[in-house]
Formats: C-alpha cells, sequence, structure tokens
C-alpha cells in the first residue's frame, strides 16, 4: 500500500507521467510521488518525493498525467490541473477552463507528453460528445486548423460525436459513434 493512503481509503487507479505518478483512492482523494520539477506533484515546493497527497484534490474519479503536469476529472464533471501549462507552473489546482467557463460535463480524458484532450457534452442515445484539447500544439496534436499552444481547453471543429479519445506524445486519436477512427 502506498504509505500517504489511510490504511482504509484503498488505492482504485494508478496513473503514470514520464517521471512522476499518481495514485486516486476509493474517496477520490489523490497522492503523487516522484519529480516535482514542475510542481506536478501538486505541493508547495519543486523537490522530488515519495507518496503524498496533491493539493486539496478530494473529489476525482479519474486521473490522466503528462510529462510535467497531472490532471484529475472530478465528481463534478470538471477537470482540475496542476504542475506545467503553457503560460505558468504551479502546484495549485487550476480548473481548466473552455470559452472563459469551466470545461464541464466530461467524461473522458487522456493526456499526451505535453497536451490532453477530453470528451466534454455527451449527448443522449450514444450519440458521443465533443472533443476539446489543450496544451502544446507544435505538431497539431490538438487538431486545430491554426496551430499553437492554448492553456484553455478549446473544440476540435468537425469533431462532436466522439465516443473515445487517446492523446500520444504528439498526436491525439478519436473514435466517432459511428466507429470512424480519426487521427
Amino acid at each position: 500500500p502506498l504509505p500517504a493512503l489511510d490504511a482504509d481509503d484503498e488505492g482504485v487507479e494508478v496513473s503514470t507521467g514520464v517521471f512522476h505518478s499518481c495514485a486516486r483512492s476509493l474517496t477520490g482523494r489523490v497522492a503523487c510521488w516522484g519529480d516535482n520539477t514542475r510542481n506536478e506533484l501538486g505541493r508547495a515546493d519543486t523537490s522530488a518525493r515519495g507518496p503524498g497527497f496533491a493539493t486539496a484534490v478530494t473529489n476525482a474519479v479519474a486521473l490522466e498525467l503528462g510529462q510535467y503536469r497531472s490532471h484529475a476529472l472530478l465528481t463534478s464533471g470538471e477537470v482540475v490541473r496542476w504542475g506545467q501549462a503553457i503560460s505558468s507552473s504551479g502546484p495549485d489546482l487550476r480548473t481548466v477552463m473552455a470559452d472563459g467557463a469551466p470545461l464541464s460535463d466530461v467524461v473522458a480524458l487522456s493526456a499526451g507528453r505535453f497536451h490532453t484532450c477530453a470528451i466534454a457534452n455527451p449527448g443522449g442515445g450514444g450519440g458521443g460528445g465533443t472533443v476539446y484539447c489543450w496544451g502544446n500544439d507544435n505538431a497539431g496534436q490538438l487538431g486545430l486548423p491554426v496551430p499553437g499552444g492554448r492553456d484553455e481547453a478549446v473544440a476540435v471543429p468537425g469533431l462532436s460525436d466522439a465516443v473515445a479519445v487517446s492523446a500520444g506524445h504528439f498526436h491525439s486519436c478519436a473514435a466517432r459513434a459511428s466507429g470512424e477512427v480519426l487521427c
């Protein structure tokens, strides 16, 4: 067992970045360990450490880690992140925003090396949802017509029927409700 998790709070998920890892407990708390160069452990300093709870994450339902950052999908359907962003780094939780408001109704999340994608606003009847991406876009991995890094989540044009998303090293792919896969 991880020392950071209470004996009565078992781990139910683990996610790894390049140099750090995090675990989610049954109650939604998140413990992270490893390299902390850019505050990816969610703690007040940048020292590498053993397991310890990330900054104030208490209601996570899923985790995704990139090279220098961490993300948690919350019970509210919103996503928080800590660690490196395009314009800043820090241990403080930052809600992922889209069009000036929190990205909401997120049902899936995938982190690549320096970017992250999510499916949000799913339609009823298995029709899928809209893919949003944020982070580095040096190879077009955000799927946007004009490349450029984004701190705020941006909807991928023409991709509002996704049922699965996966972010890779420098690329992203999504599966549509029709079964078509786009990368």
